[in-house]
């Protein structure tokens, strides 16, 4: 059973805004409750244990108070004279990092018992169980965290099939598979017809290990929301099995979430062979000018395919012929 700690507007402490490291003001004239459990973990949100102190957020706030397994006790705000910015990110960093790594264990745990349910009920071998995401998280890597760059963490998405009629258990495949190839191929296992409109291809052989000569071997990429979350730049790219082509264009254009103030245009391009981590933009550097023209090349084709050339917008046209 839950223990309810109740604080009441009025209270002797202090909440102080620091919004550019995401920290939020309290409404000193709310009242709050903070759920704690029996072996004293705070049910709704997180905290962090800092030898007597100990750092409560709910999500809406950050507290800093000291907490003796019956009582939660506030004191200062986590942003005041005793943490310096340096420790608030870390502090930040670590409630970030352990609510996803719960997440990522809970989901893991209940995709077992699924399959455990599906063994136990001699439904497995007549059954497809498809696990993936929308797109892939920055854990830290380049300074980074959320999704919304085109580097491989975010980039690339998990993709596990099971198909105990079709699939060899535990094999892989190289060739690339994209998010929109999910309809076409769950359509096709359902007999289904597919829509002419859909872009996808149906993933069946490749998953079955057969090499298609015609499969994709390359992909194209594109965020629209210029600098509608965290600030974050507008982008283009396209990558092969070696290189990636980045075009940061800066414009917002006329997609939602989206503001109108543009930033500078910026090619990134990497070698993926031998800089897998991409730690190195080479895109200036003359000895992949020939293969940058190819990409570009390319870069054009799958704008035509996928009917995505920006030809309405004027401002886009000039940002090309100034910077391609």
């Amino acid at each position: 059973m839950n223990k309810y700690v109740r604080f009441l507007a009025g209270s002797e402490w202090n909440i102080v805004s620091d919004s550019e490291k995401y920290f939020y003001k309290f409404n000193a004239n709310s009242n709050f409750t903070v759920a704690v459990g029996d072996a004293g973990e705070v049910v709704t949100g997180n905290y962090e244990q800092l030898g007597e102190r100990v750092v409560l957020w709910t999500g809406e706030l950050v507290l800093e108070g000291t907490y003796d397994g019956k009582e939660f006790k506030p004191a200062e705000s986590l942003v005041d004279k005793n943490f310096s910015s340096q420790e608030i990110e870390k502090i930040a960093y670590r409630m970030y990092i352990k609510a996803y790594l719960r997440c990522v264990a809970s989901i893991d745990d209940n995709v077992g018992r699924v399959l455990k349910h599906l063994d136990d009920e001699g439904l497995s071998e007549n059954t497809i169980v498809a696990y993936t995401s929308g797109q892939g998280m920055f854990l830290g890597e380049h300074g980074l965290f959320d999704k919304r760059f085109m580097y491989e963490e975010s980039l690339r998405i998990p993709l596990l099939i099971r198909c105990p009629k079709e699939i060899e258990p535990a094999s892989v495949s190289a060739d690339f598979a994209l998010n929109f190839d999910f309809a076409p191929t769950f359509l096709d296992y359902a007999g289904i017809t597919i829509p002419s409109d859909m872009d996808g291809k149906i993933m069946r052989p490749v998953l079955k290990g057969q090499t298609l000569g015609d499969w994709r071997t390359d992909m194209y990429y594109r965020y629209w929301m210029h600098r509608g979350n965290f600030n974050l730049a507008v982008k283009y790219g396209i990558r092969s099995k070696r290189f990636k082509l980045i075009f940061y264009y800066g414009l917002g254009l006329d997609a939602e979430v989206a503001y109108e103030g543009p930033t500078s245009p910026e090619w990134e391009l990497f070698d993926l062979q031998n800089d897998p981590s991409k730690m190195n933009n080479i895109y200036n550097d003359p000895a992949y000018k020939e293969d940058i023209k190819i990409f570009k090349t390319r870069f054009v084709q799958l704008k035509k395919q996928y009917q995505d050339t920006d030809g309405k917008y004027l401002e886009m046209a000039e940002v090309i012929q100034r910077y391609w």
